[in-house]
């Protein structure tokens, strides 16, 4: 049971990073496009929504570092637990035929 809440778990973190990541690409788009509104039409206005807009992407990478990092370490525990089900039941198969 607790395998397919990982497994299930493990899914849904998967649909987030790859959510994560498309929101990164929107974002690093959106920037040179900023960036280039920038070098036509220099307003303080535009520079101000360009600051804010790169410090947004910051975070969401720095979010996406982090939930990586969530997903490498549902991968091991995940791996972890099939290895000691694996175990479980073999062990349990050789005392069954003892």
């Amino acid at each position: 049971m607790l395998a397919n809440v990982i497994k299930d778990f493990d899914s849904k973190a998967q649909d987030t990073l790859n959510s994560q990541d498309k929101l990164n690409s929107a974002i690093d788009r959106l920037t040179r496009e900023l960036d280039q509104l920038l070098e036509d039409a220099p307003l303080p206005f535009i520079m101000q929504h360009a600051a804010k807009i790169s410090g947004v992407r910051k975070r969401v990478s720095s979010l996406n570092s982090v939930l990586k990092s969530i997903q490498h370490r549902v991968d091991n525990i995940d791996r972890l637990l099939s290895v000691g089900m694996l175990q479980g039941k073999t062990a349990m198969d050789s005392s069954s035929q003892h």
